[in-house]
C-alpha cells in the first residue's frame, strides 16, 4: 500500500514539473522549439539584445493560430539552423520564413 501511494505521488509531482518546465498550453512543442530556435539565431546573427522569449512567444502563438505559418516555422528552421551566422543574411530561403517580431 505505501508503494501505490508512494508511487502516485511521483507521478503528480512529475505531472507538476513538466507543466512547469514545458511552454503554455495551446501551442505545440515542435513549434515552440522550431520558434526558439529560429529567434535565438536571429538574436546570434542580427541583434544581440534582440528579445528571445517575446519572439519565441509571439511566434508560438502565431504558428497555433495559423498551420501556414507553423509549416512557414518548420521549413525555415530547417533551412536556417545549419547556417553560420555568415550566411544567415543571404540565405535563399529567408525571404519564405514567416515574420519575426
Amino acid at each position: 500500500m505505501k508503494t501505490m501511494w508512494a508511487l502516485s505521488q511521483a507521478v503528480v509531482i512529475g505531472a507538476m514539473v513538466l507543466g512547469v518546465l514545458l511552454p503554455p498550453t495551446g501551442c505545440g512543442l515542435k513549434e515552440y522549439i522550431n520558434c526558439k530556435a529560429l529567434c535565438q539565431k536571429k538574436r546570434d546573427c542580427v541583434d544581440t539584445n534582440y528579445d528571445v522569449g517575446s519572439c519565441t512567444s509571439t511566434c508560438s502563438d502565431n504558428a497555433n493560430a495559423s498551420t501556414d505559418y507553423a509549416r512557414k516555422v518548420d521549413t525555415c528552421k530547417e533551412c536556417l539552423s545549419p547556417l553560420a551566422c555568415a550566411d544567415y543574411k543571404g540565405a535563399a530561403c529567408l525571404p519564405n520564413c514567416p515574420s519575426l517580431p
